[in-house]
């Protein structure tokens, strides 16, 4: 199955969540992150949602339209959408590529029911593309804002996953997540099922007015951490982070909502500098203390957490 010898060039987890949460958010089919090349502009990473990837399956397609994308060079001087969001550093929206001249994969958009696609800035001065197949897409989805810097925060101090939750009506929901690839394959090992915690956790909500880490944030407008959340009287996920071995859970206030980021023993690295030494950051000693209050099986209270006081915690 040629569908199966599709790989991604090698990129970060921070481009790979931003991919994968873009898509959740806007609803968008895939999205792929260009970066510079001495041939100009190339694909340096890409998520395609499960459904698109089942829909093209079944219409009897070979991979998908952000696959074939890999191949394509791009003039860094030239008129394509992308070297033109890359030039201008602002977004843009195409809403019928088919009818866009100066979209050069119309073609291959057309043959994969591609509609429309917008472009905004990237990290580290890239762009990020995603589009898709909608006759009509909703101009709030596909404009709804990312936590972009706190995801970077949250993964650069060593995160295996982000949680994006996001206020609807009275409660708080997941509307966005990421899990390292290498800690989810594990878990599949280990368990036998797909089951993850941040699967696990999409079945739970919280009130905008509870005592729950998530809404604390966003009511203190503060980081709000657990160190030890599998010891939490107050944490409401407690059991479900034994089970899966999370600890050192920030909860910090952004754009829109909250986000979610946990590390978990062996998965999840800081990022090193260029001389390989961890970068260091606020997080830098919560991190290694919470690794030592793994190792030796204590409660450490060592860490700047606030634990919430009120019943409801997680």
């Amino acid at each position: 199955d040629k569908r199966a010898m599709v790989v991604w060039p090698e990129h970060s987890a921070h481009v790979a969540a931003l991919l994968k949460m873009r898509c959740d958010v806007s609803g968008a089919e895939y999205a792929l992150f260009w970066r510079t090349d001495t041939a100009g502009l190339v694909v340096g990473g890409g998520y395609v949602s499960p459904a698109h990837r089942a829909r093209s399956i079944a219409e009897g397609l070979l991979g998908t339209f952000a696959e074939e994308s890999i191949a394509v060079e791009l003039k860094l001087g030239g008129g394509s959408a992308v070297a033109r969001a890359y030039k201008s550093r602002e977004p843009i929206y195409i809403e019928d590529v088919a009818g866009c001249d100066y979209f050069v994969r119309r073609d291959m958009a057309k043959k994969h029911g591609i509609r429309s696609i917008c472009f905004a800035r990237g990290p580290q001065g890239g762009v990020i593309e995603f589009g898709s197949r909608a006759v009509t897409w909703d101009c709030a989805a596909r404009n709804t804002a990312l936590p972009e810097t706190e995801i970077a925060t949250g993964l650069h101090a060593g995160a295996a996953y982000t949680i994006f939750w996001k206020v609807q009506g009275a409660e708080f929901q997941i509307v966005a997540d990421y899990i390292l690839p290498e800690w989810a394959n594990a878990l599949k090992l280990e368990r036998g099922d797909d089951e993850t915690y941040v699967s696990r956790s999409k079945g739970v909500k919280f009130f905008k007015s509870s005592a729950s880490l998530v809404a604390s944030a966003a009511t203190f407008d503060q980081l709000v951490e657990e160190s030890s959340p599998w010891d939490s009287s107050t944490f409401c996920r407690a059991e479900l982070s034994k089970e899966f071995a999370v600890h050192c859970i920030h909860c910090m206030p952004c754009a829109g909502g909250v986000l979610e980021w946990g590390m978990v023993l062996g998965f999840g690295r800081p990022v090193l500098s260029e001389t390989n030494t961890p970068i260091q950051s606020r997080y830098s000693s919560a991190h290694n203390l919470c690794l030592d209050s793994m190792s030796n099986g204590a409660n450490s209270d060592a860490t700047t957490s606030r634990r919430s006081e009120e019943g409801g915690g997680g």
